[in-house]
């Protein structure tokens, strides 16, 4: 790690391409949005949780960390990804948010399938920003399924591992009845653009 930046935000402001940082150098951040509380065990000096009832509790932070891996030096196909990142999660989060209506009460909770961990990291980072800006509520709780459940899914096409997973979802537990999953999918490691489908009640929906 070779830098450090923190932003207060007010739930949906994030640091974002400006006139201090292109959008290429955002591409060499790695983000996570911590509680108070969370950020101040993280970062202790950096970040002090105050127990005013004048501060928002549910102020969160963002915390970026500059890697070393800069652009240029990955897969021409995720650098071409990460390049239209933002545009990409704008466009599954407003659909997601927009097109069901009757889930606008419900909590939105995003997982990602990418064969590079960073730049999964990356891509649910900025769905659940781009879904927090179309203003639904966004967790950062994974679903879990079993060991053999797991097992299974992995045994089955990848058109067909996703709706089953949805189900199993549902019948188990996983994912709750006040909850929405927004799966974002790279179904092929040639492909730069992503797929993404909605998990509701054990039914799947493909996004895109």
């Amino acid at each position: 790690m070779i830098g450090l930046f923190l932003a207060a935000t007010p739930a949906v402001a994030d640091p974002m391409p400006s006139l201090t940082h292109t959008r290429p150098q955002m591409r060499n951040f790695d983000c996570e949005r911590l509680g108070m509380n969370e950020a101040a065990k993280k970062y202790p000096g950096r970040i002090v949780a105050s127990q005013s009832r004048a501060v928002d509790p549910d102020r969160t932070y963002v915390i970026c960390t500059e890697r070393w891996f800069r652009a240029g030096m990955r897969d021409p196909g995720d650098e071409a990804l990460l390049f239209d990142l933002e545009d990409i999660a704008n466009r599954i989060a407003t659909t997601a948010a927009t097109t069901w209506p009757e889930l606008s009460d419900r909590t939105f909770l995003v997982e990602t399938f990418h064969r590079s961990t960073e730049v999964s990291g990356k891509v649910g980072f900025a769905v659940k920003n781009a879904l927090m800006g179309a203003g639904v509520r966004v967790s950062d709780r994974v679903p879990v399924l079993g060991a053999q459940d797991t097992i299974v899914l992995s045994q089955l096409d990848r058109f067909e591992a996703y709706p089953a997973a949805c189900q199993r979802y549902a019948a188990t537990g996983g994912l709750h009845d006040t909850e929405v999953l927004v799966a974002v999918i790279q179904l092929d490691p040639r492909e730069t653009g992503l797929h993404s489908g909605l998990c509701v009640d054990g039914a799947w929906r493909w996004i895109e």
